[in-house]
């Protein structure tokens, strides 16, 4: 009678199950030399062009953060804190609604906007709600390479709560200005979002594969009568 030693090898496949956790919470600083989005004459956002573009780049909040950004979900921004100036020598002054830390600016700004001192418009010609202050917070929903999705907007003091729009992979920040180099300060605010689908193990997978190599051991070294 010949018997059979059997040699295991069993590879176990890890499968995995997704879980949405709760709302997430993530600080942004905004700096008073922020542009809400950048733009290049025949690339980058040409259709968007506004101010000197001589400020930094904006404060980007992307699915690194821990919120999701797929499409549909809702944001809530809310100005926290924080000032800064608009013009060369001032002390920072401005919050996220626009000129003095409780009074609006006495520069606002609508569709019917003329250049400002840059020769450009402001970035408040392309969004709303109006009316929107000098140095107002603005922001706009960008895909990776920072091209505009959607309508950019206000935010101001805030909340603003605004649904993620398709093909959008991260939200911009910025100030409402046509000359950046000049400015001071920050602005503190905070985002809300859905949370990024986060993998836990599930053996549900391997089990199976076990109970199936069960059956066709059984099966397969059954003593034969």
């Amino acid at each position: 009678m010949k018997l059979f030693k059997p040699l295991w090898t069993v590879t176990i496949l890890t499968g995995f199950a997704f879980s949405l956790q709760g709302d997430v919470i993530v600080p942004v600083t905004v700096d008073g030399l922020a542009m809400p989005w950048q733009w290049v004459n025949g690339g980058l956002n040409t259709n968007f062009h506004f101010g000197s573009q001589d400020g930094l780049g904006p404060a980007v909040l992307d699915a690194s953060s821990g919120i999701s950004f797929g499409s549909g979900g809702m944001l809530t921004i809310t100005y926290m804190s924080g000032l800064t100036g608009a013009f060369p020598g001032d002390p920072p002054v401005v919050n996220g609604i626009g000129y003095g830390p409780n009074a609006p600016s006495p520069f606002v700004f609508d569709a019917s906007d003329s250049p400002g001192n840059s020769g450009h418009f402001f970035a408040s010609l392309y969004m709303g709600p109006y009316p929107i202050y000098l140095n107002a917070l603005v922001a706009t929903f960008a895909d990776s390479t920072g091209s505009i999705v959607g309508t950019p907007f206000a935010v101001n003091n805030g909340p603003v709560t605004i649904a993620i729009p398709v093909g959008a992979t991260r939200l911009q920040f910025g100030v409402n200005d046509d000359i950046f180099a000049d400015n001071s300060g920050s602005l503190n605010l905070q985002v809300s979002g859905p949370a990024e689908a986060i993998p836990e193990p599930s053996f549900t997978l391997p089990l199976a594969c076990l109970a199936g190599f069960v059956v066709f051991a059984r099966r397969r070294f059954a003593p034969r009568r």
